[in-house]
């Protein structure tokens, strides 16, 4: 069964380390410390298991909350939904048996049952959940899976380069060897010394069943990680991210994907696919402060480049941030009044955030109007949910004419609104919670700026609002490269449809030419038949 390379080897091992623990044995008989080391064992054992008695098994805690999962950037909140799955397939190893856990086939269960859940989960409306998936996509979810576990054995697994299936069988009852070993050992001691009894009943009623629990636990945790490991790559599968296959998903994603193991495409590091733009729409309502906030990011900058294409009112500009490499647009969108959008300012917002990767909201601090706001949000939000493989773009409140709060004629930043001190603070962080009372998660963040006509420079756009936009900036970079993935497959879907077609008869012309004319050419005949006998 081994091979003599590997013989020699594990001698070279195993060799020192016994002759080791023989020389150990051997001074310590000889110094007089052998029998008082021996109880040593014993003793360390029976206080095993009473701490083992005393805290709270691990087996107990199978069950509890797994490691959060770091959710990818370019995640859609449906994705998110999906992860919470996963953790709860998780959480549900402490009913799995040890049996179950050492059986090959009941991962593979496991997986199906999990890829089920998730595909009611993205296909509520289909009977078969998995029956909306195409072929490229599952095989890229299995060759994503198989390359990681083989990543995960090439540099984790001792010897698995060496090893032989047939070993791996030989090697799974190790167990029974060694406790028929230790237990030969034991009674060979006990012949030597009749005391040493003691010693074998306390491993057995100590040692081996804190073992097994230990045993369990990392079971356990493998079959954890493999929900995990497993369990990302369907949600990738059913998002509709694998349709460009695995190569396609890593040049894309390759280099914001949060995994333990690293994702590498053919060639060389995973490229992530470029972006030419971030996109930034700006929403408010008449007199917010919009035209405002404008001129005060674009100073000094390029002013309108255009009109928003299928739109009239809504203007482009080119902006540029500090340390940003990507080319920003800023999207003036037209305001609308307390009472809501009209119908065609709604749709032209809505074409607007359409194609922004960044929503900055302007809300006037002094106006505690927001119905108007609220509803917008709202209605972005349902328009949003029918195009659930999006990640919706994040919005930024700012918050305006916070010169104008209690009391007005006091002007004199800079203000620490988040550990107020002075009445104007105590406004300013009476407005933000406010602002975040009503709106709650739908705000990634709420910034506070004044831009009077009398200011040389406004307060807030350079000290917090760049530096947030430049925070959020790698969001919007997640959402436009979702989009344009989304933008490349669809354009090329005609014409790679047309190229597998001429492919495949390329394949099968070539296929019948190899295989039947060329022997036929080539003088080949077919052996003749076994005559029959009458």
């Amino acid at each position: 069964m081994f091979r003599p390379r590997q013989i020699v080897l594990a001698t070279l091992i195993i060799v020192p380390l016994l002759l080791y623990i023989v020389l150990g044995a051997y001074a310590l008989w000889e110094t007089g410390w052998l029998a008082l080391i021996g109880w040593l064992l014993p003793l360390s054992w029976a206080l095993t298991w009473v701490i083992a008695k005393l805290w709270p098994s691990s087996r107990s805690r199978r069950s509890a909350a797994p490691r959060p999962i770091e959710i990818p950037e370019y995640w859609t909140p449906r994705d998110a939904a999906a992860l919470k799955i996963v953790r709860e397939h998780q959480q549900r190893v402490g009913e799995v048996t040890v049996q179950n856990l050492t059986n090959p086939h009941y991962y593979l269960d496991a997986a199906t049952v999990l890829a089920t859940d998730l595909g009611r989960h993205y296909h509520p409306d289909q009977s078969e959940p998995l029956n909306g998936l195409t072929i490229p996509e599952v095989a890229a979810a299995t060759r994503l899976a198989i390359d990681d576990m083989e990543e995960w054995l090439l540099e984790t697994v001792p010897g698995n380069q060496i090893v032989t299936i047939g070993q791996w069988r030989l090697l799974a009852g190790a167990p029974r060897w060694i406790n028929h070993a230790r237990n030969a050992g034991w009674a060979a001691s006990v012949l030597i010394n009749p005391l040493n009894l003691v010693r074998y009943a306390t491993s057995q009623l100590a040692l081996t069943p804190i073992t097994q629990e230990l045993q369990g636990e990392m079971l356990a945790t493998l079959f954890q990680r493999f929900l995990r490991q497993i369990g990302f790559y369907l949600i990738e599968m059913n998002s509709g991210r694998l349709r460009g296959g695995a190569a396609e998903y890593r040049r894309t994603f390759g280099n914001l994907v949060s995994l333990q193991s690293k994702l590498t495409a053919e060639g060389g590091g995973a490229e992530q696919l470029q972006v030419a733009d971030i996109t930034i729409a700006l929403l408010g309502q008449v007199k917010a402060g919009k035209s405002s906030l404008v001129n005060a990011l674009l100073t000094n900058q390029q002013a309108q480049t255009d009109v928003l294409p299928q739109t009239r009112e809504v203007q482009r500009f080119q902006l540029s941030l500090p340390d940003v490499d990507q080319h920003l647009t800023l999207l003036d969108t037209p305001g609308y009044a307390e009472a809501g959008a009209s119908r065609p300012q709604q749709q032209q917002i809505q074409l607007a955030v359409n194609a922004a990767d960044l929503v900055l909201l302007v809300l006037a601090a002094h106006s505690p109007a927001r119905e108007a706001d609220r509803l917008l949000l709202k209605q972005l939000s349902d328009a949003q949910k029918s195009q659930p493989g999006l990640k919706p773009p994040k919005v930024i409140a700012v918050l305006t004419h916070i010169d104008l709060l209690s009391p007005q004629r006091e002007w004199a930043p800079p203000y620490d609104w988040e550990h107020p001190q002075s009445p104007k603070e105590e406004s300013i962080h009476g407005a933000i919670e406010y602002v975040q009372e009503l709106f709650g998660d739908q705000l990634a963040a709420i910034v506070p700026v004044s831009m009077r006509p009398t200011d040389e420079q406004p307060y807030g756009i350079t000290e917090t609002l760049i530096p947030t936009l430049i925070d959020h900036v790698g969001s919007g970079q997640a959402a436009a490269l979702v989009k344009a993935y989304y933008q490349r497959l669809g354009s090329d879907r005609i014409r790679k449809l047309l190229g597998q077609l001429s492919q495949s008869g390329t394949s099968l012309l070539t296929w019948w030419i190899e295989e039947r004319l060329l022997p036929q050419l080539s003088g080949f005949v077919p052996p003749p038949k076994e005559p029959v006998n009458e």
